[in-house]
């Protein structure tokens, strides 16, 4: 792990997934074909009507929501299916040891980030585990196992 007084901040992520918007008034078979097109798991649903708020899609809501209930994709739209409100980050000076306890105590894997107004990417759990890989990697080597 990081030795004392070492922090990993959310500034020095590496996102490593291509993140797209989609329109809350899309249909399921626009999201499927952009998560397809970009290979993503996660698409930002834009907001609605005034007062709604960013919602989060992933592909597991498009398998188990539409395709696995055998419903037509091209009848039901986003903002039916999105997870909101979303979880947001909007402080990329915190520590990501903070953001995994934040995620465990929502259960949730991925939080948007936003810089201001601005949409930067999504922070996931695939992202914090490659982060704390990365010292490990120097200590074990590759692939774990005994200490150097």
């Amino acid at each position: 792990m990081f030795a004392e007084g070492d922090r990993m901040l959310v500034k020095d992520l590496e996102l490593a997934q291509k993140y797209r918007r989609i329109p809350s008034t899309a249909t399921a078979d626009e999201a499927i074909a952009l998560m397809a097109e970009y290979d993503i798991p996660v698409i930002l649903v834009e907001k609605g009507e005034e007062g709604d708020t960013f919602g989060i899609l992933t592909r597991r809501d498009i398998v188990s929501k539409v395709i696995g209930q055998g419903l037509d994709p091209t009848k039901i739209r986003v903002s039916e299916l999105a997870s909101k409100p979303l979880m947001v980050l909007a402080n990329h000076e915190v520590d990501i040891v903070w953001v995994a306890r934040f995620m465990a105590r929502e259960n949730v894997s991925t939080m948007a980030l936003f810089d201001g107004a601005e949409f930067r990417g999504f922070v996931t759990d695939a992202d914090i585990m490659r982060a704390m890989a990365e010292p490990l990697k120097a200590e074990f080597g590759h692939h774990g196992g005994n200490r150097k």
